[in-house]
């Protein structure tokens, strides 16, 4: 039996949504008034998305309710808006419920508890095995045939999987690994055709779908678009809605956290201005090594749309320039030193693809170890959480525009200056979305945005307190 209600958000005006429960023998019941507020969150380093939902119950669900809670449990919540804008691709999500947790009681007949859950897809990719080997298989073309067999068996291919070529042939041999992990596996090994040594993949959910794609490609696409017109990019503000002609409501920035601007010791450690890799290959008993200086080599990595210029001053060679000591990230990897230009020089003939496709091809992680070390290190620097009115159609992996005006700016006019290194189109890459119906009944999107690089070169700029000579006046 299913009860249609809705519940309209008064602050939203346009947007609503319905929350079923679906039991374990399948019955539908609907608890959107049940439901006190609700977050789904999605991130690019997270393979699913997952959700809290707070219960005010006085049905009695958990114990008493059509049947007993027994983890078998699905929720399903679908959004509805007249509003294109701001609903998604995706309008309707189902997940699994796996945990109960803080139950309280209120009274003798109700009580108040959370539901966790994550996509159907969690649960079945952790009690299933792959069993199939690969060893003339493009690394995309395998990740995509794992998906097809492994994980997508529920929803029977009706979520989207976004998938960036790849170009080298990466041999998997079934082990015991779960779905997840032999695409990860195979993730670490594949190099994208379009980027090269600066090459990343995550595998990811978003409410769009599936995703196997790189940092590189994420940091390159265009601006997302604030509506199927294309006209212009999507854009939020740090402005008074109450201010004639301010911007639209919707655009306004309600709350805003700034994570860590500037910590050079820990990107020092994570490697972003200084990395080594070493290489040993233990059949031919070769060792070597290769690195990344990021006053040398920052043009090697992509860089985000809207930026491409360093975030430290390149002229200052002795700090964090060309002439550091070393490096303060070192690691050591088994690699194939002798594997050149797509073919193995080692064994001339003698090893083939056939007889032993994980010698011939070579593992090659090392050769993006050195890019991918510092583009990891890149996204923790210049972040900021923001909290907007809710817009399903942002989705993690994009890339939007903020502007932040400095703290001088803050008591200006409506058209005061924005930071100026973040340029005249300042772009942020989306790591992680939590949308959310507060317990007041609004709606909101926060999302936790980072520029890995700036618009405007800091080189031969003046620093306050330093003379030419860079030394401390």
């Amino acid at each position: 039996m299913s009860i249609t209600t809705e519940k309209i958000n008064p602050y939203g005006g346009n947007l609503n949504h319905r929350i079923s429960f679906v039991d374990s023998n399948l019955g539908i019941l609907d608890i959107t008034y049940l439901v006190v507020e609700f977050s789904v969150y999605e991130s690019i380093f997270n393979q699913t998305l997952s959700a809290d939902f707070v219960i005010r119950d006085s049905l009695g669900i958990i114990d008493a309710g059509q049947s007993p809670m027994t983890g078998q449990e699905l929720i399903r919540i679908t959004f509805e808006s007249n509003n294109e804008s701001l609903l998604g691709l995706s309008p309707e999500l189902l997940f699994k419920v796996h945990r109960v947790a803080n139950k309280t009681e209120l009274t003798s007949g109700s009580a108040v508890y959370t539901l966790h859950c994550s996509s159907l897809e969690l649960e079945q990719t952790l009690t299933a095995e792959v069993n199939v080997s690969y060893k003339d298989k493009i690394g995309s073309e395998a990740v995509e045939d794992i998906f097809k067999n492994f994980v997508d068996l529920i929803t029977e291919g009706k979520k989207k999987f976004n998938v960036e070529e790849s170009e080298n042939v990466v041999p998997y041999t079934a082990s015991g690994h779960t779905p997840f992990e032999a695409i990860n596996i195979i993730g670490r090994e594949s190099r994208s055709k379009v980027h090269g040594d600066a090459s990343h993949y995550l595998f990811y959910e978003t409410t769009e779908g599936y995703n196997f794609r790189t940092i590189s490609s994420m940091l390159e696409r265009e601006p997302l678009k604030e509506d199927a017109r294309r006209l212009s990019n999507l854009s939020y503000y740090f402005t008074n809605p109450s201010v004639v002609d301010s911007h639209p409501v919707e655009r306004t920035i309600i709350g805003h956290t700034y994570l860590d601007n500037v910590d050079t010791i820990d990107l020092l450690l994570k490697g972003m201005y200084d990395n080594d890799v070493c290489i040993l290959d233990p059949i031919s008993k070769k060792y070597s090594e290769t690195n990344f200086n990021y006053a040398t080599d920052f043009q090697k990595l992509p860089h985000i749309t809207g930026g491409g210029q360093p975030t430290i001053n390149l002229s200052r060679s002795k700090l964090l320039g060309n002439e550091m000591a070393g490096p303060g990230h070192k690691r050591l990897l088994v690699g194939d030193v002798a594997r050149q230009s797509g073919n193995n020089i080692t064994f001339d003939s003698r090893i083939t693809a056939n007889n032993d496709p994980h010698t011939f091809h070579g593992r090659e992680r090392f050769r993006k170890a050195p890019l991918v070390t510092a583009q990891l290190a890149s996204l923790r620097q210049h972040g900021i959480n923001i909290t907007v009115p809710v817009n399903l159609n942002v989705n993690a992996g994009d890339v939007i525009q903020i502007f932040i005006p400095g703290n001088k700016d803050r008591e200006g006019v409506q058209d005061s200056a924005f930071i100026d290194h973040y340029g005249s189109s300042p772009t942020f890459l989306v790591v992680s979305i939590v949308t959310r119906m507060t317990a007041d009944g609004d709606y909101v999107s926060t999302f936790q945005c980072v520029k890995e690089s700036f618009a405007t070169d800091l080189r031969g700029q003046k620093i306050a307190g330093v003379n030419d000579s860079n030394q401390l006046v």
